[in-house]
């Protein structure tokens, strides 16, 4: 199970075995995976006096679990990148999601390698956006988060060999500006 993390979050393989991680994302979702990020339930359990509500919905308890996957902010997020997969399914707890991760998230197929990026991009992007609310009270639209999610994959793939033959890859060609 380890060796399957190790390469979502820093090997992410690509046609012809480019490797097309971005260290910081694959940083964040590594110490997410590992639940080693400083959330506000993690820094009230050593003793610190912090507001423990989550600052994307104010509506529960900040936890990784609900920062990433139960929070209804981060779901929209997370939902629209599936969408932009041509996935329809419903967002699922961060075990869940994870277990679907170590399923689906293996291949070198275009999908494989845009959800692999999208994952880590998308626990850094919120990761992200937690700290900004938090510490430069600025805050974006859940549309600003996707188009940069997007963004962020479409600039890391862009140029690189993809073959257009099927029509998922086609559309995803599309969809993430690959072409």
């Amino acid at each position: 199970m380890m060796s399957f993390w190790v390469k979502l979050c820093f090997k992410t393989a690509a046609p012809k075995q480019h490797h097309f991680h971005i260290p910081k994302h694959s940083i964040v979702a590594w110490m997410a995976i590992l639940n080693r990020l400083p959330t506000r339930d993690r820094l009230s359990s050593f003793g610190m006096q912090v507001e423990t509500g989550c600052v994307l919905c104010g509506r529960e308890q900040e936890t990784r679990d609900h920062i990433f996957f139960d929070c209804v902010f981060s779901r929209k997020v997370w939902l629209g990148i599936l969408l932009a997969c041509q996935l329809r399914r419903d967002c699922m707890t961060w075990e869940l999601e994870l277990g679907w991760a170590v399923a689906r998230l293996k291949g070198r197929s275009l999908l494989t390698v845009i959800l692999q990026l999208s994952w880590n991009t998308f626990i850094y992007v919120i990761w992200k956006e937690r700290n900004l609310r938090i510490f430069q009270r600025k805050f974006s639209h859940e549309d600003s988060l996707i188009h940069s999610i997007k963004d962020i994959v479409s600039i890391r793939l862009r140029g690189k060999p993809v073959s257009r033959v099927s029509e998922i890859n086609s559309r995803l060609c599309i969809e993430w500006r690959l072409v």
